[in-house]
């Protein structure tokens, strides 16, 4: 299930995206159903961000990696991030729009929780939820920490580190006739009749790049994907995920896109694989 949810916390309402899936996870003979209520914080935070409640024994055997400084935080959540710092302050600030928000995921009962750079996902393992009123309870509370967290971080000054990586996509968005979004961190822009985005995301601890590539046509007669994915794998420079679908490439570049000249060299390699594969006229950006 998809749809959208409305929070308000500033004053003005707020749209949220919001998802309900459901996962089946089998372990040998046993299988286990988790019902997952999504909701999205947008603009993502790009802090390598992952913030769980762990069961007693977890907590036990995994002390804190990066505190939160307050014993009744640290006892019971685990906080993982590139930016520690910056996080901490975020989920700990007593002043802001959406203050103490720890202190609110201490309140979050009887379901478990995971909060990343993107998404707050409150779960549980028993079974397909279906009752109406447990999923709207789900529902509201994800969506209000996906607004409190996007309200909470534009309330926190600019990181610097995060200013400089914004200056860098900005000037090379610039000098390659890309188009920048700066609150998505993403570029888009021509690549020899391609249409490519290249977009920072995270996992836990770090970044990543993520590219997409709208192929030009379809390809040529006697080519297949397989084809295009290999010769992709063997440019582009530690390339993970690589799949073509519906007439677009993705791959994820493990190291983020931090300096111009890494992202000079993914769309070189992009050119060089669409020039291959989809030969005759095209756009021509700056770099060959």
């Amino acid at each position: 299930m998809h749809g959208r949810g409305l929070a308000g916390n500033t004053g003005v309402p707020n749209e949220v995206e919001v998802f309900v899936l459901v996962d089946v996870v089998s372990a040998g003979s046993s299988t286990t159903t988790y019902t997952h209520t999504i909701a999205v914080i947008d603009p993502p935070l790009f802090l390598g961000l992952e913030i769980t409640r762990p069961g007693w024994l977890a907590r036990k055997l995994h002390p804190p990696r990066h505190p939160f400084g307050d014993p009744k935080l640290d006892d019971v959540l685990r906080l993982d991030a590139r930016l520690a710092p910056r996080a901490t302050v975020l989920f700990t600030s007593r002043g802001g729009p959406a203050a103490n928000l720890a202190d609110y995921l201490l309140d979050v009962k009887g379901i478990d929780f995971r909060i990343a750079d993107g998404t707050v996902d409150l779960f549980s393992d028993d079974g397909v939820i279906t009752d109406p009123g447990t999923l709207a309870w789900r529902l509201e509370h994800a969506v209000w920490l996906a607004a409190s967290i996007a309200d909470q971080d534009a309330w926190l000054p600019v990181d610097a580190s995060h200013a400089e990586l914004e200056g860098t996509l900005r000037a090379f968005a610039d000098s390659a006739r890309f188009v920048f979004d700066a609150k998505r961190m993403q570029l888009d822009g021509d690549v020899a009749g391609a249409q490519v985005r290249l977009a920072l995301e995270s996992e836990p601890g770090g970044l990543f790049t993520a590219v997409t590539v709208v192929l030009p046509r379809r390809l040529e007669p006697g080519l297949g994907n397989g084809a295009l994915r290999r010769a992709i794998v063997e440019l582009a420079d530690g390339a993970r995920d690589v799949r073509i679908d519906d007439g677009r490439l993705f791959f994820r570049d493990p190291m983020p896109a931090t300096q111009e000249s890494r992202l000079r060299g993914i769309v070189d390699r992009i050119r060089v694989a669409i020039e291959r594969f989809f030969p005759g006229p095209g756009s021509v950006g700056p770099y060959r």
